[in-house]
């Protein structure tokens, strides 16, 4: 039989017993499907991290309360902060403005609010900040309408691109009203353009003047305090003198710190390192059910060589060798799996996708992702499962090219 021949025989056995073939394919669907979605949606996270942590820039460093610890910190302002007995207060604040190399402070208070416009309600995380060092730190900041607050604005708010346009039913615009835990009115005085800085775009900003009026027990400490240096070739050094003063500042020895201090690579590295790790693991728990699906794919085989001994021993009576019969099973569990695999990459993208959007939903403090398509990851999972039906059917065809012809004519 000429190659063609073998192709259009096994695109024809394949669909003879559709039901089968669909069932068979559905596992290597769901394997591929896993794959791609997990690691697209990691790849897009990691790459939309990325991007949001560059717009603080390489000359900020960031502190947080709570020793130094392994794995991930949040994104200032993200209200994901680790519990601790650190604390960052205004003494902190006037000993950094002190340091030489540095051009601005700015910290934040972070809190989740039930915040209301018209007859709807969310829950969303409000910012305190004192707006003029912020937007000092943040120079990426573009506003889609409207303009900062001033730091003594009691009744005025910023809030992000998500919050005006997706959070509810009806979009708000600067002039409107939001209330905060249902007793603060405030007016919308800017909307951030969409991603201009990176983790505000579910927030809304509001003056820390404003703090004591809806915190009644504030206790005066901070979430986070960015620092802006006038010279970024100084970092490492400025950043050993923020760790003295802060030392001194808290009467603790060096290795006793009871706050933490990274800049954007340091950020970037821990963020890259803990979502590659999650990915892999999800990916490599992913990959049982592709190999299920190969299992299906040589079970489903091997059920298909002993429904058609009599066939492949009247293909050999007329002609057909070994070689050629292999060939045919081989192409049946391949074709079976590339199908499996086309399906899958769409389901995949699609999953992700899903996930992607509605990230910032679920995950406070992470701006909007765009999904992020890698071809070759396309190719690999596609040759993979390709090799995983080669694989998968090479028994089953290795055991229809070694039947009798005789015997299996009479095969009943």
């Amino acid at each position: 039989m000429k190659f063609n021949d073998v192709l259009k025989l096994a695109f024809k056995n394949v669909g003879f017993k559709a039901l089968r073939s669909w069932l068979t394919i559905l596992g290597i669907v769901v394997g591929i499907a896993s794959i791609v979605g997990l690691m697209t949606f990691g790849d897009s996270i990691n790459n939309g991290i990325e991007s949001q942590l560059s717009t603080l820039g390489s000359d900020n460093v960031v502190i947080q309360p709570g020793a130094p610890v392994q794995g991930i910190r949040s994104v200032p302002g993200s209200f994901q902060q680790e519990e601790s007995n650190g604390y960052l207060d205004e003494y902190d604040i006037n000993e950094l403005r002190n340091i030489d190399n540095v051009e601005a402070v700015s910290p934040i208070v972070s809190e989740r609010y039930e915040i209301e416009y018209g007859d709807e309600t969310a829950s969303l995380i409000v910012n305190f900040i004192i707006p003029s060092e912020y937007e000092k730190i943040n120079s990426g900041i573009i506003f889609e309408d409207g303009f900062m607050i001033s730091d003594t604005d009691d009744e005025r708010a910023v809030i992000g691109y998500s919050v005006a346009h997706n959070i509810f039913e009806e979009e708000i615009e600067t002039g409107d009203i939001i209330i905060i835990n249902e007793d603060y009115e405030f007016k919308v005085e800017g909307i951030l353009k969409n991603e201009s800085m990176g983790g505000s775009d579910n927030n809304i900003l509001i003056s820390i003047e404003y703090i004591n009026n809806i915190i009644n027990d504030w206790d005066e400490s901070y979430d986070s305090i960015t620092v802006k240096l006038k010279d970024s070739d100084l970092l490492e050094a400025t950043t050993e003198e923020i760790n003295e003063v802060l030392r001194d500042s808290h009467d603790v020895e060096e290795g006793e710190e009871d706050f933490s201090i990274q800049d954007y690579s340091g950020m970037l590295d821990t963020v890259s390192e803990m979502i590659s790790l999650l990915t892999a693991l999800l990916t490599g728990i992913a990959s049982i059910s592709l190999l299920v699906g190969g299992i299906s794919i040589s079970n489903s085989m091997f059920t298909s060589v002993f429904e058609r001994t009599r066939e492949i021993g009247i293909m050999k009576a007329i002609g057909a060798d070994d070689g050629e019969i292999k060939a045919l099973f081989l192409a049946e569990s391949m074709i079976i799996s590339l199908i499996g695999g086309i399906g899958g990459v769409i389901i995949g993208l699609g999953f992700a996708q899903i996930i992607i959007s509605l990230a910032p939903v679920l995950f406070s403090g992470l701006g909007n992702i765009s999904l992020m398509i890698n071809p070759l990851l396309l190719v690999e999972v596609m040759l993979f499962s390709v090799i995983i039906g080669a694989l998968s059917g090479y028994f089953p065809a290795d055991k229809a090219s070694k039947l009798d012809p005789i015997e299996a004519i009479w095969y009943e």
